[in-house]
């Protein structure tokens, strides 16, 4: 039964002796909406994830969904309050999807 114990932490890329894990998983996920009177005009979600470790790797999705903006949005970007240059610039979805952003 310890043997299994043991494999199983070996295997999980967690160091036995200290208890100390070399990898870090991280996650975020975001929704919101705009409006006009009440009556909702935009709605977006992000999900963004990460991976710390020898091989890291990241990954972000999106949608932003607006059935009366559709098709008059020219485009569309993620910003910091403040700065001139987009942190991330999103692509947009002809104009026949249900979704205006998606990525």
């Amino acid at each position: 039964m310890m043997l299994i114990a043991v494999c199983g932490l070996a295997s999980s890329n967690c160091m036995l002796l200290s208890g100390r894990c070399i990898y870090e998983i991280r996650g975020l996920e975001a929704t919101g909406s705009t409006g006009v009177g009440g009556a909702t005009s935009a709605t977006a979600r992000v999900t963004y994830g990460e991976r710390r470790e020898s091989d890291p790797d990241r990954h972000i999705y999106y949608i932003v969904e607006s059935p009366t903006l559709k098709g008059h949005v020219l485009s569309a970007a993620l910003k910091r309050t403040g700065a001139s240059t987009p942190m991330l610039n999103l692509t947009l979805a002809p104009a026949v999807r249900t979704a205006s952003c998606r990525g």
